[in-house]
């Protein structure tokens, strides 16, 4: 922000706009490059009070800011994704409204989900151009025969203005070639409500919305673009993760709190006793809302914290792996090791090893634990995708020998075969043998490895939770905690996993604590 609003200017803005003529207000309104952020900060007020019922938040300042500066084509992207009721829509149609009005954009898109929202988003900035005020001042926007159409409709796909402005709402999962003009390139793209938990259940739509975004953009009048994406910031595996990552124009992640600060201070409070004694003093209409309250529901760190990592199927929790990760420098081997503590004579450790698919596809991954210390610890770590089987057989057997003869627990689907003939061949230490039932003869077998299957991952993903309640892991590897953060229940539960989505240090580190109990002769701590 390079302009500060000048609020110590309001007494004596609206005595001058209480007594001026129509003209005179169009004029002072005006977007000319001076003052232009508290020209549209009292605009807002001026003709729209309605939405002024708390007191701004500095970030819907800064929201403000951030519009103006978009219409004015200093950047050309604005991303708002934050918290269920923190006004940044309305912010968006005030400013959409002004856009019109000053004729700041020639041809508008709306884009959601489900084209009722998109269709609700235009009606309701027609609706606030043909409202009293606006209309008294500046006059009818719409011919009479557009404004006679509209009559007859509750909600509408598309206007026009007498000078020409066009909005349109269209459907994030429909190509937006079928909704632009002839020789009429869109110079504004809302995207609205693009994501929700339904599309991230489908990876179909997700990339569906993603490719017909891509397309939008790409048919913009590119030097006049103007791109707007709103939402919540739900998930890792969806569209909003993406663009927030490609950082083009101006991100804003907006929760309700932060370190426990809360960000609208006249709207939220803290406990529910703090909100029944404003509550007391106060219209219904300006009543204050108890965080205590949304915290009980299911959905509050999702719908209100914009941290896809605490979202409902996160499969562990964050505050945990936080409570268990502590950041240590590593020395990597040649072979690729990547070695936070050496070993200590007597200490009992164990490998647990996650075989890849293949050369170039998942890595082999390895995950090394000293189980004679607790919490349990974390001392080295081996990822790599551009090995085989066998080289990879190799490198457990050295790593189990340096690490006192090593209990090693590779897995048994993909190439792990491979994998386990070198260690039966070459390594003197002991080999993981997982307990399984013979139905057919009703008796107990052991065999050499782990399997992975839905049941023994649901058990892989139970003991490690309750570890993780525990406090019995140390963790040390950045890359494996990342990993932690984005698995997810559905992870656990998909009997294919989708090809973007590996989870190699975390089947490894499951594995390896599932070493805990075995007994090697070296002392366990109990």
């Amino acid at each position: 922000m390079t302009e500060k609003i000048l609020k110590n200017k309001a007494d004596e803005i609206y005595e001058l706009l209480s007594s001026a003529d129509d003209d005179f207000i169009v004029e002072f309104f005006r977007p000319n490059g001076e003052n232009d952020y508290s020209k549209f900060y009292y605009w807002q007020r001026w003709f729209f009070p309605q939405f002024f019922k708390y007191v701004d938040a500095p970030f819907h300042e800064e929201i403000d800011c951030d519009l103006v500066d978009l219409f004015a084509l200093k950047y050309h992207e604005l991303s708002l994704f934050g918290a269920r009721d923190n006004a940044k829509t309305s912010k968006v149609k005030l400013a959409t409204v002004y856009a019109t009005l000053y004729q700041l954009y020639d041809y508008g898109i709306v884009s959601s989900k489900d084209k009722s929202n998109s269709r609700g988003f235009v009606t309701d900035i027609y609706n606030m151009l043909i409202s009293p005020r606006v209309v008294a001042t500046y006059g009818n926007v719409f011919s009479r025969r557009a404004r006679e159409a509209t009559k007859r409709q509750q909600t509408m796909s598309v206007f026009t203005t007498r000078h020409g402005v066009r909005l349109q709402a269209w459907s994030a999962l429909q190509s937006i070639r079928g909704a632009v003009e002839q020789e009429r390139r869109p110079d504004l793209y809302i995207a609205d409500d693009f994501e929700n938990a339904k599309t991230l259940d489908s990876l179909v739509e997700t990339e569906k919305i993603w490719k017909y975004r891509l397309e939008a953009i790409d048919g913009m009048a590119q030097a006049r673009r103007k791109i707007i994406n709103l939402g919540n910031y739900i998930s890792e595996a969806g569209n909003v993760h993406k663009i927030i990552q490609e950082k083009s124009g101006r991100v804003r992640i907006l929760p309700i709190e932060k370190d426990g600060v809360i960000l609208w201070w006249d709207k939220y409070v803290a406990t529910d006793e703090e909100a029944e004694k404003i509550n007391k003093t106060r219209p219904k209409d300006r009543w204050v809302i108890s965080l205590e309250t949304l915290k009980k529901r299911e959905s509050y760190e999702q719908e209100y914290l914009c941290e896809p990592k605490k979202i409902g199927d996160t499969a562990f929790k964050r505050r945990l792996l936080v409570r268990a990760y502590e950041p240590m420098e590593y020395r990597e081997t040649t072979s690729g090791l990547r070695v936070y503590k050496k070993a200590i004579k007597g200490h009992r450790y164990g490998i647990g090893a996650d075989t890849s698919e293949g050369v170039g596809r998942d890595s082999q991954t390895a995950q090394i634990i000293d189980f004679s210390v607790y919490p349990f610890e974390q001392v080295a770590v081996f990822k790599n995708n551009r090995i085989d089987g066998t080289d990879f057989g190799k490198l457990l057997c050295e790593w189990g020998r340096y690490y006192n003869m090593a209990i090693i627990a590779p897995e048994r689907n993909n190439t792990g075969h491979e994998v386990l003939g070198v260690l039966k061949q070459e390594y003197d230490g002991e080999i993981y043998r997982m307990r399984t039932l013979d139905e057919a003869r009703d008796r107990a077998l052991k065999k050499l490895g782990w399997v992975t299957t839905a049941s023994s991952k649901a058990k892989l993903v139970g003991d490690f939770r309750q570890i993780l309640l525990d406090g019995g892991i140390l963790l040390h590897d950045a890359d494996t905690l990342d990993e932690l953060y984005r698995y997810t229940d559905k992870d656990v539960t998909s009997a294919t996993p989708l090809p973007t989505r590996h989870f190699d240090l975390v089947m490894a580190l499951l594995i390896a604590m599932q070493l805990r109990d075995e007994d090697t002769g070296l002392p366990l701590v109990a």
